[in-house]
């Protein structure tokens, strides 16, 4: 029998594991088909999962959607977009935070309607928080990198981006900047 820690610990090694089958373009069909991608999703909405099998999680469902449009279709037709943008939420900014943001990359590279249910999902304005100057550097990376495939090609995004209070000054006074000075 399993303590409730052990448990827990098993499960982000799981995830983990799936992570790492995932590197192979064969086993991310094999993954989705057996319901991982569902309970990934399920784990990231349970309560008390920890920062670290969080980041797990996340980083799992990252690499089963980097090159694959069928899972990168599914993970929006399972409501994890939301579930992921919730995430940009979390302080203190940290590697669950970075996941997040680079799962949403993962979704919205050459994918139109993710690029869509992303800003639809309130990301943008939760984005460019995520510039400011509490925030880990690599934190502000894997967020301008997110911000960048969101925009291209997606006219709306744009908008978006420009209509949001801070947006434009956020991304002009991270390059006039150091990043402990920008004001978002």
């Amino acid at each position: 029998m399993l303590y409730p820690d052990q448990a827990a610990e098993v499960q982000q090694e799981a995830a983990l594991l799936l992570g790492r089958l995932s590197l192979s373009e064969a086993c991310k069909g094999a993954i989705r088909g057996h319901f991982g991608i569902v309970t990934l999703l399920k784990m990231l909405d349970r309560l008390g999962l920890d920062r670290s099998s969080k980041e797990a999680v996340v980083r799992t469902l990252s690499i089963l959607a980097v090159d694959n449009e069928v899972n990168q279709d599914h993970i929006r037709e399972q409501y994890g977009i939301p579930v992921l943008v919730k995430l940009l939420e979390a302080m203190p900014c940290d590697g669950v935070t970075a996941a997040a943001a680079d799962a949403l990359t993962a979704l919205a590279i050459s994918n139109a309607a993710n690029k869509t249910a992303i800003r639809e999902a309130w990301a943008v304005p939760l984005l460019v928080k995520l510039l400011g100057p509490e925030v880990d550097m690599s934190v502000i990376e894997k967020t301008v990198d997110c911000l960048w495939i969101l925009m291209t090609g997606n006219e709306a995004n744009k908008v978006a981006l420009l209509t949001s209070a801070s947006g434009l000054p956020c991304l002009v006074h991270l390059m006039e900047n150091s990043p402990d000075q920008v004001i978002c």
